[in-house]
């Protein structure tokens, strides 16, 4: 896949992803609403679930040539933790990195990216919130102990910010880690994702 191919399918990838955490907002400031509690829950649930397999399959598009050399059937793939377990081993520096671009004016000769150290989705982080989402959206077995639905709404804020800062501005190595794709997300206004691919500059 050309490069430019893959910025091009990364970018839709991201575009879909901020509708999906516009929706999220949009339940939890109670714009949109389902008449239950539990339902709210679960219809956030199932758009974490959905944000967490177009990170994952982000990566796949980062890294198509070299994830087909271990698996095929790309078409097939969307089980994120699957994803991520062999993304790691062919390329072990595949997850968003967060950044803040500082001095941006049209020159990248003249900006800097100063990586954010704290407060978003970490890997770790990603799989549990992947699991927990999964096994809220299975119906309550009568003889399980019964789901905290109510502990989970408290929770989605912190999720959402943790994957808006993650995403909003971010890079994405490739394995040849010469070439880098820069994305900025926008998040919270109406413009578009938009995404460059960028060499390495040399020392």
């Amino acid at each position: 896949m050309e490069l430019n191919d893959k910025v091009q399918k990364y970018t839709e990838c991201m575009e879909e992803v901020k509708k999906r955490l516009g929706v999220i907002e949009s339940l939890l400031n109670k714009s949109l609403s389902t008449p239950y509690l539990i339902t709210n829950v679960e219809f956030a649930c199932i758009q974490f679930r959905k944000v967490l397999e177009l990170i994952a399959l982000s990566g796949l598009i980062a890294n198509k040539a070299e994830f087909q050399r271990v698996k095929e059937n790309l078409q097939d793939l969307w089980n994120a933790k699957d994803i991520l377990k062999t993304l790691e081993a062919i390329n072990p520096k595949y997850y968003p990195e967060p950044i803040i671009l500082q001095g941006w004016n049209g020159d990248r000769n003249n900006t800097r990216t100063i990586p954010i150290k704290s407060g978003f989705l970490t890997r770790e982080e990603f799989l549990n919130i992947y699991a927990r989402c999964g096994g809220l959206l299975h119906a309550q077995n009568p003889f399980a102990k019964k789901k905290e639905f109510g502990e989970a709404y408290k929770v989605l804020p912190k999720w959402l910010e943790k994957v808006k800062t993650l995403l909003n501005q971010h890079v994405v190595r490739l394995v040849d880690e010469n070439t880098m794709i820069m994305v900025f997300m926008n998040l919270g206004y109406e413009s578009k994702v938009s995404i460059g691919a960028y060499e390495k500059k040399s020392n």
